[in-house]
């Protein structure tokens, strides 16, 4: 299995579509911005990485989302 894996990039945005597709959006160091269509999102501050980022999702409650899909 390969595994595509960019460390200090920021995401300006992620959408999901109504085929469950996402688009996301990057920043690298460098300044490039690129746009990509993905089934699969990890997103990972890294051990002491500083405090995250949660943010506000459609039917979160509190900070538990409210999920109904497998957990694996």
């Amino acid at each position: 299995m390969e595994l595509n894996v960019w460390t200090s990039t920021t995401v300006l945005s992620a959408k999901q579509d109504p085929d469950d597709i996402w688009e996301v959006t990057i920043r690298k160091p460098d300044g490039c911005e690129r746009v990509f269509h993905v089934k699969h999102i990890v997103f990972a501050v890294g051990f002491m990485g500083g405090e995250g980022h949660i943010p506000a999702i459609p039917g979160e409650v509190g900070i538990v989302p409210v999920f109904f899909g497998d957990f694996i």
